[in-house]
Parts: structure tokens; sequence; C-alpha cells
């Protein structure tokens, strides 16, 4: 699907940067990234074994577990940027995957 946004470039460009990064830093050698837009709601789903802590995730600075190459800020600058949008970010953990989605309305 395809539809237009109406956004700051690089802040569009933040979002979807380190969401996508996100997914590479904490994906395991071989494993799959999967993005999806259905419905005005962008997926990006990347293989994993534990759900992450759903109260902290989006917290600046705050690292799960540590991974080269994550400073603990990009989850923190997605869902400043759904905020300053008014997008609805969520989380879940199903099937041994990571789901980010971002509805926009």
């Amino acid at each position: 699907e395809t539809f237009i946004v109406l956004m700051n470039e690089s802040l569009a460009s933040t979002l979807i940067t380190n969401l996508l990064k996100n997914a590479y830093v904490h994906t395991t050698q071989n494993s799959n990234i999967e993005i999806t837009l259905i419905n005005r709601t962008l997926t990006i789903a990347n293989d994993g074994t534990t759900p992450l802590d759903t109260e902290h995730i989006f917290e600046r600075f705050y690292q799960g577990s540590k991974k080269e190459g994550s400073t603990g800020l990009g989850l923190a600058l997605v869902k400043a940027v759904c905020r300053y949008y008014n997008l609805h970010i969520e989380y879940q953990f199903k099937e041994s995957k990571h789901y980010f989605s971002i509805t926009w309305p």
C-alpha cells in the first residue's frame, strides 16, 4: 500500500531509520526483518527470543540488552516523533517476533 504523509522530512527519516536500526541491531545474524504497510499502519517486525519491557522501551537511554551500536535513544526518539504528530505506536511480542507498529490517523 501507499499513502501520503505530511511530516517534516528529517523527523520522518528519524522515525523510520530508528525503527529499522532497532530491528537490525537487535536481530541475530541470518534472522528476518519484515516490513508491512496495511491500512495506514507501518509495522516493522524482527525475530526475537524474549519480550521487551513494555514499561520502559520508549524511555531515553533504556537498553534491555546492551548491544554494540545501541545508544538507548532510538525508540525514545520514535516515541517523541509519534507524540508530536499524534501517531499511535505499539509494541507487541508474539510468535517469537518483536512488532513495532505506527498508525497514522
